[in-house]
């Protein structure tokens, strides 16, 4: 991309004095137009509109209908047709960018009109990414000015960018601008203001203004966490449950996949440790039971919610918030499939798919009910759809109310991680850059950014966040108990499901040697 980097004079107000800025320009480099100013910096940049120009002449017999085939020929020797006036048999021919020539395009398209119609600068900024594009040349045809900004805004948004992307037309002359992503903080974990913090608030992490983001339980009682591997989801809900347990919650994890293998450190703080498909319906089991138990409470005193009952009489019943966090749960949400098993394997299987059958019945309820009760899920997947999870994945994901998506995504995978897709696209902007069109594959990205992500709350716009490094395992395990921390004992759970007595046992008995039976064939015979 041919953009050239302009450092302003002092006299030049980039703001009051944008013609002096133009004039700058277009004296120092023909040909091009700005692209963007940046008071602050006191700094232009400008790209051509037509790099590598070359003015010819339409011969006599060329028709309107001819340009079509013109454009053909003369991509043979590397340029595009980039004007003509027929009548006025002049031609103009240039060597656009492919980043311009695939604008261009789009843009036509959606003007209903031919490419060479259309001239366009565009910008990088020294990023590589297109940021910056200025029309200089488009058929308007008289068209009213409210008509215009309505036009180009879509443009802006919907054709050359997104959401977060802006336009101003003077006079034919339309810039459309993506604001540079901001620089994020480097911010230390605030645990002591996370332990201060009231029980209902969730820490995240920080925005780009180095502001903490919370979420709220009280107002979205349960979380989906989405994120493929590499993408810091780990690390994030790491920082999740330890803020949890510095405020006195009841965790149980449940991860059939690794068997908690990334949550080991805080063992000893959980009361519930699931690792298989069995053991998950069973924790579910024992808090639907929980559910019935704290609603019963709860009627007995005419309290609607679990935390307005008296303190006395959570503290006598053990009444404190719960939270269940389930990674990797498509683990223990996909059908089990049984055909073409026999022996052992069958009946694991079927053991296996009546726990999954449970699971996602209990889970469904608990997403309805178990706000009321203070007890909370944070269910987290690399991908939140039907294929992945079954049936039931969008009910789930309608029903969690806190929403988040880390790293990097396509528009097919963010629009099933959240609900609403266009208010998110400008928070995934400023996070990420460019979002990836549905063919675009994340997981070629070349600089993986951990721990940043988008979050997505029922009550709230979307916020972009970068997660702290919560230190390591045992460092996080040490400041727990630094923190007076209780170990929990870990309850052993009454068996809901399982095999019947005598499974994985040699199923055929020794009947000994059968050389001792006095047998003969006229003994069969009927």
């Amino acid at each position: 991309m041919s953009e050239l980097t302009i450092p302003l004079p002092e006299a030049y107000h980039p703001r009051e004095h944008r013609d002096r800025v133009a004039g700058l320009i277009a004296c120092r480099a023909p040909g091009y137009v700005t692209t963007r100013v940046d008071a602050e910096s006191r700094t232009a940049w400008a790209s051509p509109t037509l790099p590598g120009k070359v003015d010819g002449t339409l011969s006599e017999n060329c028709r309107v209908q001819d340009l079509d085939t013109l454009a053909v020929r003369v991509a043979d020797q590397g340029l595009v047709l980039s004007g003509a006036d027929v009548p006025a048999r002049s031609v103009t021919l240039a060597r656009l960018t492919p980043a311009q020539q695939t604008i261009r395009s789009r843009i036509a398209t959606r003007l209903r009109c031919q490419p060479w119609e259309v001239e366009l600068a565009i910008g990088a900024r020294g990023t590589g990414e297109v940021t910056d594009v200025v029309v200089t040349r488009w058929p308007d045809a008289g068209m009213p000015a409210a008509k215009a900004q309505e036009l180009w805004l879509e443009v802006a948004r919907q054709v050359v960018g997104h959401p977060g992307w802006t336009r101003r037309i003077v006079g034919q002359r339309v810039e459309m601008h993506s604001e540079p992503r901001p620089t994020w903080p480097n911010i230390p974990v605030p645990w002591d203001e996370i332990r201060a913090a009231p029980w209902h608030r969730l820490f995240l992490g920080h925005d780009e203004k180095q502001r903490p983001v919370w979420g709220d339980l009280t107002a979205t009682p349960q979380a989906m966490v989405t994120g493929r591997t590499g993408s810091g989801k780990s690390v994030m809900l790491e920082l999740m449950l330890c803020g949890m347990l510095l405020r006195g919650w009841d965790l149980r994890v449940c991860e059939p996949v690794k068997s908690g293998l990334d949550f080991r450190h805080l063992r000893p703080f959980c009361s519930r440790w699931a690792t298989t498909r069995v053991e998950v319906a069973e924790v579910m089991t024992e808090l639907a039971a929980e559910i019935d138990r704290r609603l019963a409470v709860m009627l007995e005193h005419g309290a609607p919610r679990w935390d307005e009952l008296p303190e006395a009489v959570r503290e006598t019943e053990g009444i404190h918030p719960i939270c269940v966090v389930h990674d990797e749960l498509e683990s223990a949400a996909q059908e089990i499939q049984t055909a073409g098993l026999r022996g052992a394997e069958l009946m694991r299987a079927q053991t296996d798919a009546e726990a999954v059958m449970t699971t996602r019945a209990l889970y469904s309820r608990l997403l309805r009910e178990a706000r009321y009760v203070g007890i909370h899920l944070v269910l987290s997947t690399q991908r939140w759809t039907n294929e992945a999870l079954g049936s039931a994945a969008s009910g789930w994901r309608a029903n969690a109310g806190l929403r988040i998506a880390m790293g990097r995504m396509n528009l097919t995978t963010l629009s099933t991680s959240i609900l609403e897709v266009d208010a998110c696209q400008v928070a995934y902007e400023r996070a990420f850059g460019a979002l990836g069109s549905d063919g675009d594959e994340p997981d070629d990205d070349p600089v993986p950014i951990k721990g940043r992500g988008i979050v997505e709350l029922d009550y709230a716009d979307p916020v972009s966040f970068q997660t702290p490094w919560p230190g390591t395992h045992a460092e996080q395990a040490a400041m727990l108990r630094s923190h007076g921390v209780p170990e929990r004992e870990q309850m052993t759970l009454v068996p809901q499901f399982g095999p019947p007595p005598g499974f994985g046992q040699d199923a055929v008995k020794d009947l000994g040697t059968l050389d001792d039976l006095d047998l003969d064939l006229a003994d069969l015979e009927g």
